[in-house]
C-alpha cells in the first residue's frame, strides 16, 4: 500500500458562456465534467513496471478536506464479471464540489472486505468517523484543486507494505530426511501499525508463527 497527493494549479473559468457547451443548456450535448478522477501507479517494485492493473483487484479512497478533516470513503474493485481495475484506463471517479482536498488510498488483491473473509492474518483499515482530523493533518502539502464544470486529474502512486517470507531448510548428509513439518518457526516484530506514510506506529511485539 503508498500514495502521494499531486497539486494541480489551473485557473477557474466559471463564466456564464461555458454552460453553453454543457447539458444544463442542452440535452443533446455531453454533461459537464466534474470531481476528480484518481489514476493509480505501482512502480515502486524490482521490475520498475507499472504493475497496478495486473496487481491489484480492490482500492479504498479516503477523501479529506484541505484541513485534513475526514469526509467520505470510496471502493472501487474487480468482480467475477466486472474488472475495471484491470483496465489501464482506470480511475475512481470523485463526485466533490469545487475545493482542495487530500487523498488516502489503500489498494488490495481483492475487494477489501472480501480480504477480511479470507483465513490468515488480515490487514485492517481503521476508518475515522466523518469529520475527525487525522493524525497526518497539516503535514502534506499537496491539496487537489476540484474546479467548477471541469474535471480534476491526479496520480497516487502506491508502495507494497505486505510481504511473504519464504524459509528454506537444508540437510546436506540426509537431505531425504527432512520435512518442513518437523520444525517450528517464529518471527517476533513490532510491526502491527502503518501510518499514513507507510512509516510504522508504535506497537507492542508480535509473534508469527
Amino acid at each position: 500500500m503508498f500514495h502521494g497527493l499531486v497539486k494541480y494549479i489551473c485557473s477557474l473559468l466559471a463564466f456564464a458562456p461555458l454552460l453553453a457547451s454543457c447539458s444544463l443548456m442542452h440535452d443533446d450535448l455531453e454533461p459537464c465534467d466534474n470531481g476528480a478522477y484518481l489514476h493509480f501507479r505501482y512502480d515502486y517494485n524490482t521490475q520498475r513496471a507499472d504493475l497496478f492493473n495486473d496487481h491489484v483487484g480492490g482500492v479504498v479512497v479516503m477523501v479529506y478536506d484541505k484541513d485534513g478533516k475526514y469526509l467520505f470513503r470510496q471502493d472501487a474493485f474487480n468482480t467475477d464479471t466486472d474488472a475495471p481495475i484491470r483496465r489501464h484506463d482506470f480511475a475512481v471517479h470523485l463526485n466533490l464540489q469545487p475545493g482542495e482536498y487530500q487523498f488516502l488510498a489503500i489498494a488490495k488483491q481483492k475487494r477489501y472486505e472480501d480480504a477480511l473473509a479470507t483465513p490468515g492474518a488480515k490487514f485492517r483499515i481503521h476508518a475515522p468517523n466523518e469529520g475527525e482530523d487525522m493524525m497526518w493533518h497539516g503535514k502534506s502539502q499537496h491539496l487537489t484543486t476540484v474546479y467548477d464544470l471541469k474535471g480534476t486529474h491526479d496520480t497516487i502512486s502506491l508502495v507494497r507494505d505486505t510481504k511473504q517470507l519464504t524459509i528454506s531448510l537444508h540437510q546436506i548428509d540426509a537431505p531425504d530426511h527432512i520435512s518442513a513439518d518437523d520444525f517450528g518457526y517464529e518471527v517476533i516484530a513490532d510491526n502491527g501499525y502503518i501510518n499514513y506514510d507507510n512509516s510504522l506506529a508504535s506497537d507492542s511485539k508480535l509473534r508469527y508463527t
